[in-house]
């Protein structure tokens, strides 16, 4: 998995697919990030976020993908 920093202003637009196999990692729709490992075992999920300041959520959604 790729890490990396970058500078925010404003709204930004977040999204993770995971679908069996293959994961990828939007930000402001675009690809930032693709890969393949295991599938995951069904269970709970998380969200982590890491540095300084404040942070707005201002919606969360979950979809099964079929």
């Amino acid at each position: 998995i790729q890490e990396g920093k970058f500078e925010t202003g404003g709204v930004q637009f977040f999204r993770v697919v995971g679908n069996g196999t293959h994961f990828r990692g939007y930000v402001n729709k675009e690809m930032a990030v693709h890969g393949h490992d295991d599938a995951p075992e069904s269970g709970a999920i998380g969200l982590r976020i890491e540095g300084e300041g404040s942070i707005l959520i201002s919606k969360i959604e979950l979809s099964q993908l079929k």
